[in-house]
């Protein structure tokens, strides 16, 4: 392509907010522009090995030599569920440039703002904060830690192996968990460690409810000594995780084992309440307006995950079906 060529094409092109809709590999991308809304049929043969269904990205795209849209430059990959927020900061920008550019039209606006993508890969990527964790029942998670001196440890051994909700463990802990006639979350552990027992769960209310549930059914045989709370993001940088060793389980079994796990969860994942969904089930959410395209970037953002894991050689679960089970296109 003469450099002249090359210039001209350069010269329209900018900066836009992609959805990648299908990979097509050593081919192409199938990608919607989340501004027009309008879908392009890009030529790419690197990035196919990069990418994946639904990833979001900021990228440059350019009529290429023979006249058929390209990729130029480097592409900003942003997580999926900022997609909206992404929007949201384009939108706010692009009212602010139309009341200080009389007439400008898209083109100049996104060519004026290239060095937005860079902030906001900044904001979502390499700077972005570590994401509140929340309980199931939509409580802040925090290491909490529940200590008793125990006073007689043969009365208390037996009130917790007589408990139904305290479920023995091979390391001798009891795991308490709710009650439920099939899946049963678990609420909290306790451990003896010497003359101590300890209650450990992820929040101030479970730690809480652990502590009453210990004392009552424990009576004397335990005194309360402490209570303490340890945020997760500290504990994180504090005792990171181990490297994972190799289990030696055939992959085959693994696959297997880790599919009917997911199969059990994300079959009652439609009907379980959210916190993302304001406390409403991903049923009930998908039948209002107002509340669909949250379910739809939830789904999104489950399937892009899953399809990251089968590029990494990993078991990962197809979610094609829930569409249609929540009603959604």
């Amino acid at each position: 392509m003469p450099p002249e060529a090359f210039l001209e094409r350069m010269r329209l092109a900018h900066l836009r907010l992609y959805e990648v809709a299908q990979v097509r590999p050593e081919e192409g991308l199938d990608l919607v522009d989340l501004w027009t809304k309008e879908k392009l049929r890009v030529q790419e043969r690197l990035a196919t090995r990069q990418l994946v269904h639904w990833d979001l990205i900021g990228a440059r795209v350019m009529l290429g030599p023979a006249a058929v849209p390209v990729l130029d430059g480097f592409v900003y990959l942003y997580p999926a569920m900022a997609r909206e927020a992404i929007l949201k900061r384009l939108r706010r920008a692009h009212r602010d440039f139309r009341g200080l550019v009389s007439g400008g039209d898209l083109v100049t606006f996104f060519k004026m703002h290239g060095m937005l993508f860079h902030h906001l890969w900044l904001d979502h990527v390499a700077l972005r904060p570590l994401p509140t964790f929340l309980t199931a029942e939509g409580d802040p998670m925090v290491l909490a830690r529940v200590t008793f001196d125990v006073k007689d440890r043969e009365a208390l051994e037996t009130a917790v192996s007589g408990h139904p909700q305290l479920e023995r463990q091979d390391d001798g802990s009891h795991v308490w968990l709710e009650d439920g006639q099939d899946f049963r979350r678990g609420l909290g552990t306790i451990v003896l460690e010497g003359g101590r027992l300890v209650f450990e769960a992820t929040s101030r209310p479970r730690a809480e409810r652990g502590r009453t549930m210990i004392e009552t059914l424990a009576g004397g045989a335990v005194k309360y000594r402490a209570t303490t709370y340890q945020d997760v993001g500290r504990a994180l940088k504090e005792h990171p995780a181990p490297v994972a060793k190799p289990s030696g389980v055939p992959p085959e079994v693994e696959a297997a084992l880790v599919g009917q796990f997911f199969e059990h969860h994300y079959r009652k994942w439609p009907d379980e309440p959210l916190p993302a969904l304001g406390g409403r089930t991903p049923r009930e959410a998908a039948r209002l307006k107002s509340a669909r395209p949250k379910v739809i970037a939830l789904l999104k953002a489950m399937e892009n995950g899953a399809e990251r894991q089968r590029r990494e050689g990993r078991p990962a679960y197809d979610f094609g079906w829930m569409w249609e089970e929540l009603g959604l296109p």
